[in-house]
């Protein structure tokens, strides 16, 4: 993959445009949903297009310094300067013709990979399709750290949900919250780490409960009841008064 300005937000607003021209699709009610760095994506993505219906953000990643700066915590130093020398190599290597130079997207604890925290590694393969490659352009080692999508929050005005990881190594919670704060956002708390949430882990299903309350509770039609608080074992928190 890209790095988020060179590809995947352009690619995310084409896969937008190309949505509202499907037959049967509504283009006043798309939604955008967004795990980990699309999770800061589609937070830029809505403060920027007023015709997206509600946003989730899941765990998002929403500044990129913040983000190393945890990282360098929970990773050996050596293993940060091999990876920032392969991001500096790729983007070398870009601006001569070279090509860019890949690195594993995930990878184990001491690896040169984006992401080699312990855990890291099985939580990708555990939900990845046989078509997956495991490979990022290094260089989005480099512009993660001026990549800073929660500076646009402010500016979004649909609905938004954003799902925090409370433990989370990899996307700074905090960083999250103060995002959320900008967008008004409907906020839910998760006691665990960035993975955690995903398929066949502990939080899984409250977060996905939480998701389906939120977008009943905005886009359904007037003539459909209002969905009750769902009763979530653990959840610390109650939803925020709608928009």
């Amino acid at each position: 993959p890209r790095g988020p300005r060179a590809g995947q937000l352009p690619d995310t607003r084409a896969a937008i445009a190309a949505a509202r021209r499907l037959d049967g699709v509504d283009p006043d009610r798309v939604v955008l949903w967004g795990v980990s760095l699309s999770g800061g994506h589609v937070l830029t993505i809505a403060a920027h297009d007023s015709g997206i219906a509600a946003v989730v953000a899941l765990t998002p990643l929403v500044d990129g310094l913040a983000a190393g700066l945890l990282a360098a915590r929970h990773t050996p130093a050596a293993s940060l300067l091999r990876s920032t020398a392969t991001g500096v190599r790729s983007k070398v290597g870009s601006r001569i013709g070279r090509g860019a130079n890949m690195i594993p997207l995930v990878g184990e604890p001491g690896d040169i990979a984006a992401l080699n925290l312990d855990g890291h590694r099985e939580g990708y393969l555990a939900i990845a399709g046989p078509t997956w490659r495991n490979e990022v352009d290094a260089t989005i080692v480099l512009e993660l750290g001026t990549y800073r999508p929660g500076r646009h929050a402010a500016s979004i005005r649909c609905p938004v949900l954003v799902q925090i990881a409370d433990f989370d190594r990899s996307a700074p919670p905090h960083s999250a919250a103060q995002a959320a704060f900008r967008a008004r956002a409907e906020v839910r708390h998760y006691p665990c780490d960035h993975f955690d949430v995903w398929p066949g882990k502990d939080w899984f299903e409250p977060a996905v409960t939480h998701q389906i309350f939120f977008l009943t509770r905005h886009l359904a039609d007037s003539s459909t009841p209002k969905p009750d608080t769902p009763e979530v074992s653990g959840d610390p928190v109650s939803p925020l008064p709608p928009h």
